[in-house]
């Protein structure tokens, strides 16, 4: 629980608006020292997000795993994104995603496939994440599995070598960051609590983003934004080299798209069903057991 505490109180994020205004209660739940649900089922234990696709169907890997040479590498990204694994909360974060990957690949698969549904999430462990994928020395392929791949779902995405959407509804882009920042003193004050911060004279720039917020210009604050963000449309545009048709519209923009008009502009490289990415991907005719 304490490390989803730490994301969800830091201030970057790369997420979809409305995956992220779901994320308010849970996220008022945990800061306020409150017990937060965050699944349905009664084990908090994570499913498992690395598995290997070949002759026996879909089979949980964990590194070590032995593969042959036609077996696929399958990571599962579902839902929004932490940096940290927390598993007494159920959740697999995007550093220890970046581990599979790594570990997959050295197990020798064929290709790796990221079956990804995600509206993003906490901006730090994306990149370490997309960095693996583009590392990886096998074919990689992203697949927008009925769902999305938006914000830092989509910085993910886009370090796979091709990146199909299942369905013509699926959707992709959102490429931007935000930052939802709040003023506690007045909750605090509510309950008979006094806040002040006090700063050391030397610290004339200690949060002075915040401290500007607070007092009515978040330009300071925005400066951080703008940096993340020039980062992550830098990405894109590398990984997506040679592809992009932003005569069709500019997708660094933070929109959303769905699959054809992602097509269009080169976000994705086509729309495909899910099992159909897989049998083009396997070198022996395989029995689909997803």
């Amino acid at each position: 629980m304490k490390r989803i505490t730490q994301a969800l109180a830091r201030n970057k994020w790369a997420i979809e608006l409305n995956a992220g205004l779901a994320l308010y209660p849970r996220a008022h739940q945990l800061l306020t020292g409150q017990r937060a649900t965050f699944f349905d089922t009664d084990t908090n234990e994570p499913e498992p997000v690395a598995h290997i696709y070949g002759a026996a169907g879909l089979q949980p890997f964990t590194p070590g795993t032995t593969t042959s040479a036609n077996d696929i590498g399958v990571l599962t990204i579902s839902g929004a994104l932490v940096k940290d694994s927390d598993h007494e909360c159920g959740v697999v974060g995007t550093m220890e995603m970046a581990e599979m990957v790594e570990a997959m690949a050295a197990a020798g698969v064929s290709a790796i496939v990221i079956n990804i549904d995600s509206p993003g999430g906490q901006v730090d462990g994306t990149a370490t994440l997309a960095d693996a994928i583009h590392a990886a020395e096998v074919p990689t392929v992203a697949v927008v599995n009925d769902g999305m791949a938006c914000s830092a779902g989509y910085w993910i995405a886009s370090a796979a070598d091709t990146i199909y959407c299942t369905h013509p509804t699926s959707e992709v882009g959102s490429i931007g960051v935000y930052a939802t920042l709040a003023d506690f003193s007045k909750y605090y004050e509510d309950m008979g609590v006094r806040v002040e911060d006090v700063y050391a004279d030397q610290s004339t720039e200690k949060n002075n983003g915040y401290r500007d917020w607070l007092a009515g210009n978040a330009d300071t604050f925005k400066q951080r934004l703008n940096s993340t963000a020039d980062a992550f449309i830098d990405t894109v545009k590398a990984n997506r080299a040679g592809k992009l048709n932003v005569a069709a519209a500019d997708p660094f923009k933070g929109a959303v798209y769905n699959a054809t008009d992602a097509l269009a502009i080169g976000l994705i490289d086509g729309i495909k069903p899910y099992k159909a990415v897989l049998a083009d991907l396997t070198t022996e005719k395989l029995t689909f057991k997803l």
